[in-house]
């Protein structure tokens, strides 16, 4: 059975019982199990579990998660689908075909040697590097736009079939790698010291299905934390840099350093974590720019960043950037003077982003016709931030741009955003 048909074969209500911890009693209604949703302060249960179809749903209006069971252990460990259907046939016995990959939310740390680790990652760097001369498209990053960062960033191939003689020439100890990151083209991740922790495999368009991701990461490990760094970290320790955009992708980052960009950085996760929060904040009052897709994961994960930035100085890239699928696409679109004048010739304020993102909601719509609705809308944007949250002001005493207190800074472009809707 395939990874995903396997996966799913795994009841949503164990899957729930068994990561959240909590209980699902009763009997399945209309609106299913009903339970607390793990993906909001959720203190009336509001997550509906459905067993016909393995899926759940939040009725919370400010919540909403809904999906089948990959996308809830997706979305609760922050995973990609791949690593999700992985994790839950792991942790459940569930056989499947197709090569066996540890799960990259539990790394056995006890086990590993950091230094073994690292000097494996070179000798994986040189053997990649190699095999790029012998990949079917040896010219797949130059078609990306990206192909003169090659000596830098070290770009590679990790071809279907193992070079034995090759693998044997560069020492490789490990050949998990080789298997997990099979036709995949290959993004060594750098630290600021110059290691390599893992890998980044990007498969090619063509070959990109439901049971083969476009991108892949390395397992987590004593040395690689997917959800503790970013992809061209040194950015973060340069202090020549005022502000750091913070992209979607390891190739939207290089589209900007190819362009002359390089305060730039990319998680390599769906969300920013709240230690790569702390990482941003290393410099105090450098400006955070972030430009995530405009697609909604991208949308869903500018708004969380921009809710729990705490003191961070944030600014959003705006809507017109992401003309294009992705700033990759724009890069070979519309050429590097385009993208490297991005960032401060069509800049946009976060509180506006987020004034806009909430208009266009169906409540937002409708609370404009009135001035009791006007009041209604700000109530609900209240919540939609967390400012009604308890201890909000006492959890985030410095984020001025979402203290309750501080709606000025809404209610200064509420005006201009009110007319275009009446105009309507």
């Amino acid at each position: 059975m395939k990874l995903f048909d396997a996966a799913k074969t795994v009841s949503i209500i164990e899957i729930y019982k068994k990561y959240t911890g909590n209980p699902v009693k009763g009997k399945e209604g209309k609106n299913g199990f009903t339970v607390k949703c793990p993906f909001h302060d959720d203190r009336k249960p509001s997550l509906g579990l459905f067993t016909k179809d393995n899926g759940f749903f939040c009725y919370n209006p400010n919540c909403h998660e809904k999906g089948d069971s990959i996308d809830f252990v997706r979305k609760l460990f922050d995973l990609s689908n791949y690593e999700a259907a992985i994790k839950i046939c792991k942790d459940f016995g569930v056989e499947y075909e197709g090569p066996r990959v540890r799960s990259v939310a539990e790394p056995k740390e006890d086990t590993e040697d950091p230094e073994m680790i690292l000097l494996n990652n070179k000798r994986l760097t040189i053997y990649f590097v190699k095999c790029l001369e012998k990949a079917p498209n040896p010219k797949f990053f130059e078609e990306r736009g990206v192909g003169s960062l090659s000596h830098e960033y070290w770009f590679g191939y990790c071809p279907k079939e193992k070079d034995a003689e090759l693998a044997a020439k560069c020492g490789i100890e490990d050949d998990r790698p080789l298997t997990m990151f099979s036709g995949r083209y290959i993004i060594p991740i750098i630290t600021a010291s110059n290691k390599v922790i893992g890998f980044v495999g990007r498969l090619p368009d063509a070959e990109v299905d439901a049971d083969h991701p476009k991108y892949l990461n390395s397992e987590n490990s004593c040395v690689f934390k997917k959800r503790g760094m970013f992809f061209n970290e040194k950015a973060l320790y340069d202090n020549s840099f005022s502000e750091i955009i913070v992209v979607e992708g390891p190739f939207d980052a290089l589209s900007f350093i190819a362009s002359g960009v390089r305060n730039v950085v990319s998680p390599l996760g769906a969300n920013l974590s709240e230690h790569q929060l702390s990482l941003l904040r290393r410099k105090p009052n450098r400006k955070v720019v972030l430009g995530f897709d405009r697609d909604d994961a991208g949308k869903k994960a500018t708004k969380l960043a921009l809710r729990y930035a705490k003191d961070l100085r944030v600014a959003v890239l705006s809507a017109d950037f992401k003309a294009q699928k992705d700033a990759n696409d724009l890069l070979l679109k519309e050429g590097a003077d385009y993208l490297s004048k991005a960032t401060s010739s069509i800049l946009g304020p976060d509180y506006l982003f987020m004034v806009a993102e909430h208009l266009k909601t169906k409540d937002g719509r409708a609370y404009l016709d009135t001035d009791e609705g006007q009041e209604a809308f700000w109530d609900s944007l209240a919540s939609a931030i967390g400012a009604r949250e308890p201890a909000f002001a006492e959890r985030y005493p410095l984020n001025k741009a979402y203290n309750p207190i501080a709606f000025n800074r809404y209610w200064a472009r509420f005006d201009e955003l009110l007319a275009k809707h009446s105009a309507k």
